[in-house]
């Protein structure tokens, strides 16, 4: 199908989501005057739409939303698209992230019916992805942390409901749980600066994920910097940001030995990366520096409070409660008891621990 076509077979699916079963499709030269399109691009539509098992000719008296129960039924399966590459097994004893937010979820659809399926979306490629999802007859969709704008495009086609988890893809019409990553951070640095401290440094890694086979860097780096750019603006102070350069020990220990040699060096770090903490705090012991003495720390969304054997300041974030919420919101729109794309923005908490001091 051609552009038009495709853009047409979209407008016209909304139209036929929100209506009752057996209404009647508009004919053919009505839906070509209101797309301003020919009659044989509405017939390459109609055609589509009756081999998606969508609506039905009725002969003379035209096209109708077929309804839902003489449809091709569907499995009680939902796929779950992770940006992860190593095989996610639900019986992990792992309560950190993205495992807690997968098990509330597999948890959360066996209570309303239906079995979950992990996919990573990682090495395969878009088009061979959305054929693979298609033969499946899916109930719905979970995109995990899914923020390639090319693949969600793709799935769309599907007109499969679909859940966006910890990425806003609301502009792209589909449904989306997400924390509040800015406030989050702009919290914590708030916080920092009650305290006392001027040169605080954001301790940022620019994460590039492999989506269906395109690299693309994790939004989710820009929020959290984006919070931290107004706090520090609205205390009249420069922003000091370092992007490691991975999230390994050496890159974090090259990251802190430029930030401990500048002038004036930071007396309290940011972590955007919970992974990170862990080797930060080492290697700050290593160079003699004691925390929260010399340099005070928080990370943002710790899976573990104590680091080090210290429990740190931490951002939380209710993990296994966005599971929750975004297998209610998928079942709800896969039962068609909601029509529009819902928008579910998380509050985030900072936790205080002993690994910050006023100075």
């Amino acid at each position: 199908m051609s552009n038009s076509a495709i853009e047409i077979k979209r407008q016209i699916m909304k139209s036929i989501l929100s209506s009752p079963d057996s209404s009647r499709i508009p004919s053919v030269r009505e839906l070509a005057d209101r797309f301003s399109a020919s009659t044989r691009t509405i017939h390459k539509v109609i055609r589509q739409l009756q081999k998606d098992d969508v609506i039905e000719s009725r002969g003379r008296k035209g096209s109708f939303v077929k309804p839902l129960a003489k449809r091709v039924s569907r499995s009680k399966r939902i796929a779950i698209l992770s940006t992860y590459e190593y095989a996610y097994e639900r019986d992990s004893e792992k309560n950190s992230y993205p495992e807690n937010v997968l098990n509330s979820l597999h948890k959360s659809f066996l209570e309303h019916g239906y079995e979950a399926e992990y996919f990573s979306v990682a090495n395969l490629d878009v088009l061979t992805l959305r054929d693979s999802l298609a033969k499946m007859k899916l109930s719905g969709i979970v995109l995990m942390e899914v923020c390639n704008p090319l693949l969600i495009t793709e799935l769309r086609e599907l007109y499969t409901p679909m859940i966006s988890m910890d990425y806003n893809a609301c502009f792209f019409g589909i449904s989306s749980v997400y924390f509040s990553n800015s406030w989050g951070v702009f919290d914590a640095t708030k916080h920092l600066l009650k305290m006392g401290h001027k040169n605080i440094c954001l301790f940022n890694h620019r994460w590039q994920k492999n989506i269906a086979q395109s690299p693309i860097y994790d939004p989710i780096d820009e929020d959290r910097l984006h919070g931290y750019l107004i706090a520090m603006k609205d205390a009249k102070l420069p922003p000091i940001v370092i992007d490691s350069e991975g999230p390994t020990p050496t890159a974090v220990k090259n990251g802190l030995l430029r930030m401990l040699a500048s002038n004036p060096k930071p007396t309290a770090f940011i972590f955007i990366k919970n992974y990170t903490v862990g080797y930060a705090m080492k290697e700050l012991a290593e160079l003699g520096y004691r925390i929260p003495e010399d340099i005070s720390i928080i990370s943002v969304d710790s899976s573990d409070t104590l680091v080090e054997g210290r429990k740190i300041t931490y951002v939380w974030v209710d993990s296994e409660g966005m599971g929750k919420l975004g297998a209610d919101a998928l079942v709800s729109e896969i039962r068609r008891q909601a029509s529009a794309p819902q928008r579910i923005e998380l509050e985030t908490k900072l936790v205080l621990g002993d690994s910050t001091r006023a100075v």
